[in-house]
C-alpha cells in the first residue's frame, strides 16, 4: 500500500502519550521510552533524537503503550526512518506490526 492508501486507520496524537519499545533480543528489562506519533492496526511511529539505533529491517518489541494497560506484546519491523530532523531535533521512526503475543 502506498502512503496515501493505507490498509489500516491511522491515529495521530496530538497529546504527549508514550511507549516503551526494546529491540528483539535485548535484555528483558532494557527498554526504551518514546513518544507516540501515530498508531494503526498495522503499524506504529515514534519520535527518537538517535536515528542511528533505529535500522530499516531491525526487529522491535512494543512493550506498553501509556494509558491503555494491555500486557500484549507488539512485534514489528522498522520500515522507515526520517533522514532529517522536525524543528525538535527528532526523527521519525515508523515500524510495521508482525505479531502479537
Amino acid at each position: 500500500m502506498g502512503l496515501n492508501n493505507r490498509e489500516h486507520t491511522r491515529y495521530n496524537f496530538n497529546l504527549e502519550t508514550w511507549a516503551k519499545i526494546r529491540s528483539e533480543g535485548q535484555v528483558q528489562g532494557d527498554f526504551g521510552l518514546y513518544r507516540l506519533k501515530d498508531i494503526s492496526k498495522g503499524g506504529i511511529s515514534f519520535v527518537t533524537d538517535s536515528p542511528e539505533e533505529f535500522k530499516r529491517g531491525k526487529r522491535l518489541v512494543v512493550l506498553e503503550i501509556e494509558g491503555t494497560g494491555k500486557t500484549k506484546r507488539l512485534f514489528g519491523i522498522v520500515r522507515y526512518v526520517n533522514s532529517s530532523a522536525d524543528a525538535e531535533g527528532h526523527y521519525k521512526v515508523g515500524c510495521e506490526f508482525v505479531a502479537v503475543a
